[in-house]
Formats: C-alpha cells, sequence, structure tokens
C-alpha cells in the first residue's frame, strides 16, 4: 500500500515535470482518480517540449533589440566613414568633380563644402544624398556659426552651371556601390580634415 508521503512526493515530481499550468496546481486540488492514474502508471509524465517560439524574457532583459527602420531591401545602409570616401575620391580620379555645399533651411546662401565623384559621372545625385551626413559634418567644421549642430539643412550641387537642391530620396538607388562614389571636403587648416601636404606645408588638392 502507498504511503500518503509517497503519494504527495509522487505527486510533486509530476508537477516539476508537466506542463506550467499543471505545475501551479495545488496538491490538495488534484482529483483523487488523477492520482490513482498518475501512480499506477496509466498517465505518461513527459516535459512539454519545446517549439522554438517562446521568448524568455528575464529581469532587466527585453526579449529581442526595438525594430529600426530598414530600407526597401530591408537592409539598413552603412554609415559611411569620411577616409573611406575620400580614398575612393581619390580612386575615382578622371572623372568630373562635382562642386557640393549646404544651405541652412529658410536661407538663399549655399555654402561650398566640397565635392564628389562618381563612376562614369553617372552617379552625382546619389553621390551627394548617400554622403549627406559626411557633407553636413564638413559644414560644421568649416562654418561653425552659420551651421549649428541643430540647425536644418538642404544639401546641393552645382549642376549645369547653377546650385540644384538634391532630396535624400536620391539615396534610394539599390543599383549604385558605395565603392562607386566618392567625397572630398575643402581644405579644413583648423582641423586638418581634407588638407594635403607637401614638405610639410599644405598645398592645393593633390587628386586632380
Amino acid at each position: 500500500m502507498w504511503s500518503l508521503a509517497l503519494i504527495y512526493s509522487s505527486v510533486a515530481v509530476y508537477a516539476v515535470l508537466v506542463p506550467p499550468v499543471l505545475s501551479f496546481m495545488p496538491v490538495t486540488s488534484v482529483p483523487k482518480t488523477f492520482l490513482d492514474n498518475a501512480l499506477i502508471g496509466k498517465i505518461s509524465v513527459k516535459s512539454p517540449a519545446y517549439d522554438g517560439k517562446s521568448t524568455i524574457m528575464m529581469a532587466g532583459f527585453g526579449g529581442g533589440s526595438p525594430s529600426k527602420k530598414k530600407s526597401k531591401n530591408g537592409a539598413l545602409p552603412p554609415p559611411l566613414k569620411a577616409k573611406q570616401q575620400w580614398d575612393r575620391y581619390g580612386n575615382l580620379k578622371g572623372t568630373v568633380k562635382c562642386t557640393v555645399g549646404v544651405r541652412v533651411d529658410g536661407s538663399e546662401e549655399w555654402m561650398t563644402v566640397g565635392y564628389v565623384r562618381s563612376k562614369d559621372d553617372a552617379f552625382s545625385k546619389y553621390a551627394v544624398a548617400r554622403q549627406r551626413a559626411l557633407i553636413a559634418g564638413h559644414a560644421r567644421k568649416l562654418n561653425p556659426i552659420k551651421v549649428a549642430p541643430k540647425s536644418t539643412l538642404e544639401w546641393g550641387a552645382i549642376i549645369s552651371n547653377e546650385w540644384t537642391t538634391i532630396s535624400k530620396e536620391e539615396a534610394n538607388n539599390d543599383s549604385v556601390s558605395d565603392k562607386e562614389i566618392g567625397f572630398e571636403g575643402l581644405c579644413d587648416p583648423n582641423t586638418g580634415f581634407y588638407c594635403h601636404y607637401k614638405d610639410g606645408k599644405i598645398v592645393d588638392e593633390l587628386s586632380g
């Protein structure tokens, strides 16, 4: 005859193994027929299989990273590095350099910031839009008073001998590689950014 202690011990083990709903069921609430069937082996005691769909949440930790806005192809474009794009600008020597700049929203004054190049001179607008963060950053170095950190900017390029506003939507072109465009800013003697040196002195650009 099973002792009462053994019965309760068996039920406790069963409560650990069965699904969570049963694991929180008080022993006193378990029907007698359930206990009898469990003890004589009529009920199969198995741990529920993990279906791979549940997300484990722990104190102080979320179930995953917050979602981020993605481009049309589902991928976020990587941020561009100034030195890398300057090198690519140099590698595109022989193509036409396109003058680019910014102006503060509401102003009529365009401030020249530098130049862009693109493969076969075919992607000048894309080069401006895709590299707009580099262009804006350098504009703030060149004109820290006129271009404040919180200024709303417009980007532009000299096309057909006149300044033309370039929309950031021009960067939505998955067919162009970042290796096919480059940016060189105007030399900033205060920081040394985009400056060419010869014999320890700043000289005009050497990339042609």
